[in-house]
């Protein structure tokens, strides 16, 4: 039983409120030695707030269901694993299965994608809830906050954050995207920044 509380990351609201405090108290530490990251942390954080007062809103507004029950998933999933990253045990934890889609999602907007693979993914999602879960993780910036602690930890250089800054104009697009592709698929909670985005068609 302390196996799975210890495994188990579906509390969603408080790990991701935990995690910006967290990023917000570094903040005065990071600013000489990383200007990249301080000058460009407040407008992830800001993505991170809008995911978190959706979630907030989603918990409030959806009701779950039996078909919504948390099972198996990884710490993150990428295009580019093997299959001994796929497999390893110490990458396993317990969630929501749109946990693994969404990071999928946000890692083949890094990679390349076709619509088609895109609404295939989406149609895998099979209830309300779930797909407002969807919505609110690919909201979470979670590429540029991995990306953020390797270099505080000196995996990365700081230079490895440019990658991210080059396509935020493209994150937003995909993000209204994805917005657009769920609220054909039935009722999706209205996020306003993303209906007041203008577009060119």
């Amino acid at each position: 039983y302390n196996n799975y509380l210890i495994l188990n990351r579906s509390d969603w609201y408080n790990l991701w409120c935990r995690k910006i405090d967290y990023f917000e108290y570094q903040k005065p530490y990071i600013k000489d030695k990383y200007p990249l990251l301080y000058s460009s942390i407040d407008y992830f954080i800001g993505y991170a707030e809008v995911a978190i007062s959706y979630l907030s809103e989603v918990n409030k507004t959806i009701k779950s269901s039996s078909k919504d029950n948390l099972t198996i998933c990884h710490k993150r999933i990428h295009l580019n694993d093997d299959l001994n990253s796929f497999y390893n045990p110490l990458s396993l934890i317990i969630d929501y299965k749109v946990r693994d889609i969404s990071e999928y999602l946000k890692d083949l907007f890094f990679y390349g994608y076709q619509d088609e693979q895109i609404k295939k993914l989406l149609l895998s999602v099979n209830s309300s809830y779930q797909r407002h879960l969807l919505m609110a993780r690919v909201l979470f910036p979670s590429f540029y906050f991995d990306c953020y602690e390797d270099i505080i930890n000196g995996i990365e250089n700081e230079d490895k954050i440019i990658t991210i800054l080059d396509k935020i104009k493209d994150y937003e697009d995909f993000l209204f995207y994805l917005y657009n592709l769920l609220r054909e698929s039935g009722f999706l909670i209205q996020i306003d920044f993303l209906e007041n985005l203008n577009f060119p068609h």
